[in-house]
Formats: structure tokens, sequence, C-alpha cells
């Protein structure tokens, strides 16, 4: 992988991460576009701790917060972490293949636009708060959301919205809980010893600039994408991108194989 394929993808990892329109399922495409023989997941993963990375500059007084005098929302996080864990136990292997088929990543694209378009046309005029079962049913939405094309952001985003979750809490929530999932399946992929060699690389080998370059890309523009998306929510005009996804879903079953 060159600088410059290192650097675009992180600059759509960090739009994408935010933005309700799954950074995975647009990795899946840019590498496919690329030519890259092999699906890049431990590297995707890279691009992803960097996006947390913006996530924890961002919210750093709140995660301090919810870590001393504001516990309830810590344990949602928890409790909203174990769904995802246990979807990723379950089915990682058939999830992993599904980074190399970009006809899967377009029928995702498909589902997020339909849950984005549902999650904003029946939201509540006034949200409430979170309750013990809505963070695990956002849990479960954040689990699926491994299927690449299937919004992490977005689904989390779009099902607390449904619940009745008010849109600053939705999006706060969303954020905060990607990091255990984040940190989770980084660790479970860098620490197998398939990939051993590669981790080696990427801190102690010239790889590691290449990396570097992505995470950091990543970064910068996964803050710029999370103040965009705050206004977007607060505004409720999520359906923009339900009308994108549609587009770019229809697109890339034309483009990579025959309409289901």
């Amino acid at each position: 992988m060159t600088f410059l394929e290192a650097a675009s993808a992180g600059v759509v990892q960090g739009i994408t991460e935010f933005l309700p329109v799954s950074s995975s399922g647009h990795l899946v495409l840019l590498h496919a576009l690329f030519g890259l023989q092999e699906s890049e997941l431990l590297f995707d993963l890279f691009l992803h701790l960097g996006t947390m990375a913006a996530v924890l500059i961002l919210f750093w007084r709140k995660i301090l917060l919810f870590l001393t005098t504001e516990k309830k929302l810590f344990y949602f996080v928890i409790l909203g972490s174990f769904p995802t864990a246990v979807l990723g136990a379950l089915f990682a292997k058939a999830f992993e293949k599904f980074f190399t088929q970009p006809q899967v990543v377009g029928r995702g694209f498909l589902i997020t636009a339909l849950w984005l378009f549902l999650g904003e046309r029946f939201r509540p005029e006034e949200g409430k708060g979170l309750s013990w079962w809505k963070a695990i049913v956002v849990g479960i939405s954040q689990g699926i959301a491994m299927t690449p094309g299937i919004s992490r952001s977005g689904s989390t985003i779009a099902t607390a919205l449904l619940l009745g979750v008010e849109g600053s809490l939705a999006v706060e929530y969303s954020f905060l809980l990607s990091i255990p999932a984040v940190t989770g399946a980084f660790l479970y992929k860098a620490l197998s010893k398939d990939n051993a060699p590669f981790v080696f690389a990427t801190f102690f080998g010239k790889g590691g600039m290449v990396v570097a370059v992505g995470t950091l890309t990543a970064m910068g523009f996964g803050i710029f994408a999370i103040k965009m998306i705050r206004r977007i929510v607060a505004k409720r005009r999520l359906y923009f991108f339900s009308i994108y996804l549609v587009l770019v879903g229809v697109a890339t079953l034309l483009f990579f194989g025959k309409m289901p």
C-alpha cells in the first residue's frame, strides 16, 4: 500500500465513520477500486483507532465525568457493549468474509438508508433519556453493523432515535459506545498469531509510516465529521444520507455485480 492509498483510506474512514454512511463499506469499495487483492481488515482497524482517537479528543471531558460522577452513562456503555461482543464472537468469520464482497456492501448501504429514514421519520418531537433496555437494543444494532455497508453510527443513532432518545444524547452515546467496540476488535485481530508480523512491522518497520499516515488522517477528518453529524442530527436532516446511500448502494450493485 502506498502513502497515497493510505491517506485516501484515512480520509474515507475519518469522514464515513461518523457520518452515517458506513466507513467499512466505503473502505471495501476503496480497496476494490485500488485493485488490492487481499482484505485490508487489520489496516482498516488501525484506521478505526484513528477515529477512536477523534472521539477521545472531543469527548474526553464527558468520559472523565462518566468514569467519576455520571456513572449511569458508563454502565449503559458497558451494557450496550455486551450484545456487540456476543455477535462478534459468534459471527466473526462470517463478518470477515463480507469484507471482500462488494455486493454485500451494496445491500448494506440500502439497509442503512432504510434504517436512517425510519429513525428520522418516526423519532418523537421531544426525546428522552436512556434506559437499560434501550442500551441493549442499541448495542444489538451496533453488532449488526459489523456487516460492511451497514453504518455503525447510522444504525446506533437511528435506533436510539426510534426508541425516543433525545438527539444529542443519541449521538453522544453512539460515539462513546464505539470505544470498547473498536478497542476489542483491534485487540482481537492484532493479538492473533497470523497478524502479529504486520503489527510488528507497523511499529518497528517502514510499514509503520504508511499506517501512521492513514491513522492520523482518519483522526483529523474524524474530528471534522463528528462536529458535522452533531449539527445534522440537531436539524433533523438524516434523510439526506438515505438518498445518498440509495444511490451509492444501487451503483455498487450495478458496478460489482447484478442486482439481487
